[in-house]
């Protein structure tokens, strides 16, 4: 596989990492004015690393498919169907699909604006690899073509002509995703702690000398060419962008509501520099993004449950632990997105490379159980303008009982997902998601 070589701005830890300087420093890749100012709308897409069990994470809790998932499918790890948090209008649905215990913070704040969407996934069959199936979602295609990396997130920065600022990535897992052509994504691992006087490779004891030398190559530069004048330039415009992410971002105040705080570790971080960022694209007349599209990448790991993916009625675990930690973040972001006006014109889309296998893989329900690669999917939507309900095909009981592939073949293409959000943003799903035969059906997540 060969990904195209180009250069991202990327700001990493305690340093501003430059790919290629003269580049990176490039004035226009980070202050030139978007040509389509946008709608203001925020997309957030968290990528759940690992392949999510959607039958556990949002299980049926009544009808023929929760007896099936029950007695025979998982005896031993399903979801006990008392647990389970009901989604509102279902009414007339034989089978009901809810929200696992563990997703109870968020429900309780936003149950009222969450879309579940059944058995979604990659049409045909691509396999049960991570990484493989990582790639085409990130691409947004069902099978590997061209040379040509650059992934659907990436395709909508260049199709919009986004500045820098619009699209941040907190968390990469394919390169594609921020594979531009045009101006470089934003790529970011914590917001608060880096330091932009510093070069990657630079210690603290060699700043200042550093510094003296870069004034004396741009010196020499200015005798001889141009080329000193525009890196000073560059310097100037990169000192001014960072100062305003500390400035306008990093000092917001964000978290600390109703629903909590975020946490130190896990998702807590993404999910704070995304509050921070949103808030200050609302409040900071200076960020000037207020009219702008702005997207943003998160992902989170811990879904890969081969075992100990839950006993029935325990409530630790790793898929639990996982849920949870996204959930309470979850539902802090909410909050904080209600508090300073962002709600309404928020969506947060969940995605996984793929969906477990319908049988649990062990049968002892302790630590040794849990469930292997599988296809089809379950996932959500959740923002201010999503309404509750639910979306997609409901699998007949032939489809979990009697299934020798031990996966759901999904029903709902995922690019369908991604698509009724670029309508939203008011972007043609045709001018993204470019591969043949592909036609958006519309699922009505926003109706």
């Amino acid at each position: 596989m060969v990904y195209s070589r180009r250069k991202f701005l990327t700001l990493s830890g305690q340093a501003l990492a430059l790919g290629s300087l003269a580049y990176a420093l490039d004035p226009r890749l980070l202050m030139a004015q978007s040509i389509s100012a946008g709608t203001g709308k925020n997309v957030i897409v968290v990528n759940l690393l690992g392949g999510c069990d959607g039958l556990a994470a949002y299980p049926y809790y009544e009808g023929s498919l929760a007896d099936i998932v029950r007695n025979e499918l998982r005896p031993t790890i399903y979801v006990p169907l008392g647990s389970v948090i009901p989604i509102a209008n279902q009414s007339g649905a034989a089978n009901k699909i809810g929200l696992n215990p563990a997703l109870a913070p968020l429900a309780n704040v936003a149950g009222s604006h969450i879309k579940l969407i059944q058995n979604y996934g990659i049409p045909g069959d691509p396999g049960r690899s991570h990484d493989t199936c990582q790639v085409l979602m990130s691409m947004g295609l069902t099978h590997i073509q061209g040379a040509e990396m650059v992934g659907f997130m990436a395709r909508l920065m260049d199709s919009q002509n986004w500045e820098s600022f619009q699209y941040w990535a907190l968390s990469i897992t394919n390169p594609s995703d921020v594979n531009t052509v045009k101006k470089p994504p934003v790529m970011l691992t914590d917001l608060g702690s880096f330091d932009y006087q510093q070069v990657a490779w630079e210690s603290e004891d060699d700043l200042g000398q550093a510094i003296q030398i870069q004034r004396e190559l741009v010196q020499a530069q200015v005798a001889r060419s141009n080329i000193g004048n525009r890196y000073l330039t560059s310097l100037g415009s990169m000192h001014n962008a960072l100062a305003t992410v500390r400035r306008d971002i990093s000092s917001q105040s964000v978290g600390n509501n109703s629903a909590g705080n975020y946490s130190e570790g896990g998702l807590g971080p993404n999910f704070r520099d995304a509050a921070k960022i949103l808030k200050a694209k609302v409040t900071s007349s200076a960020f000037g993004q207020q009219d702008k599209d702005t997207l943003l990448l998160l992902a989170q790991g811990g879904y890969d449950t081969h075992s100990d993916q839950n006993a029935v009625g325990a409530d630790s675990g790793a898929l639990a632990n996982s849920l949870g930690d996204l959930a309470s973040n979850l539902a802090v972001f909410y909050k904080d997105l209600e508090g300073f006006g962002a709600l309404n014109n928020t969506v947060i889309v969940l995605y996984s490379e793929f969906g477990r296998t319908l049988y649990e893989n062990g049968t002892n329900g302790e630590t040794t159980v849990g469930t292997d690669h599988g296809h089809g999917n379950h996932t959500m939507v959740i923002g201010g303008a999503v309404s509750a309900g639910v979306l997609g095909h409901t699998p007949g009981s032939s489809e979990l009982r009697d299934n020798d592939y031990n996966a759901l073949v999904p029903s709902t293409d995922f690019r369908d997902i991604f698509s009724d959000i670029l309508v939203w943003l008011g972007v043609g799903p045709s001018s993204i998601f470019t591969e043949n035969g592909y036609t958006h059906s519309e699922l009505g997540i926003f109706s």
